[in-house]
């Protein structure tokens, strides 16, 4: 499953606040988990079981983002692509994932960086 994990400084809660925010932002609908995973998610997912990549803007697509601590205390918030988004919508369907996820990538790091919080990301 790739990912992308950006390093934040400063306090925690404004960070993790920061992120989802952002990604509240772009249409996502936030749901916390039992597990303490934060899912993001937009479009319809029945739609999307149904047709496929050509349900357009309704395409189902959800990503999780897993706050941890690094070494030095840094809060570290793990953006990664949701399992569901990759069993539908076949190439074009992926195409919309990817598009997506790298809209959210891209728009955290520029809102973190605002922010003035951003130390560094890596992807896989």
């Amino acid at each position: 499953m790739s990912y992308t994990e950006f390093t934040l400084a400063g306090d925690h809660q404004h960070a993790m606040n920061v992120v989802g925010s952002t990604i509240v932002g772009l249409g996502f609908r936030a749901q916390i988990q039992p597990d303490g995973e934060h899912r993001f998610s937009r479009g319809d997912l029945q739609s999307s079981v149904m047709v496929g990549g050509i349900a357009g803007s309704r395409f189902y697509v959800e990503f999780d983002v897993l706050f941890g601590t690094d070494a030095a205390g840094n809060l570290t918030a793990r953006i990664q692509r949701g399992s569901r988004s990759l069993f539908k919508g076949g190439r074009l369907g992926v195409g919309q994932a990817d598009d997506a996820f790298e809209q959210i990538v891209n728009a955290v790091g520029a809102a973190t960086t605002q922010a003035g919080i951003y130390l560094g990301a890596t992807a896989e």
